[in-house]
């Protein structure tokens, strides 16, 4: 007879792409009709940099530093996956994908 082995495997349905506890923003509602909120989840920070690419890698969205709390009109934009990159103060906050509708 030999000891017993017990294998356990983690099964992953989807993903949870905002958790603001670990990366201080959040990005809402997902799928978008309309607009976008990006919001921070810190109260250091001061201003956020939002880079908004397409599938493709084009940068779509860039305005200046905003507030902590932005909103995106996004009614004029092609329906589609895109990838909403966050940075404060130089640093990468990280990045969400989103689905406009």
């Amino acid at each position: 007879w030999s000891n017993s082995l017990d294998i356990y495997t983690y099964i992953c349905l989807g993903t949870d792409d905002n958790k603001s506890e670990l990366s201080g923003f959040v990005v809402y509602p997902n799928p978008v009709r309309g607009m976008l909120n990006i919001m921070s989840t810190s109260n250091a920070v001061r201003e956020l940099d939002v880079e908004v690419y397409d599938i493709f890698g084009r940068l779509v969205y860039n305005p200046e530093p905003l507030e902590p709390s932005v909103s995106i009109n996004t009614s004029n934009w092609q329906k589609g996956l895109y990838f909403v990159k966050v940075i404060s103060d130089g640093n990468d906050l990280g990045v969400r994908k989103v689905v406009i509708e």
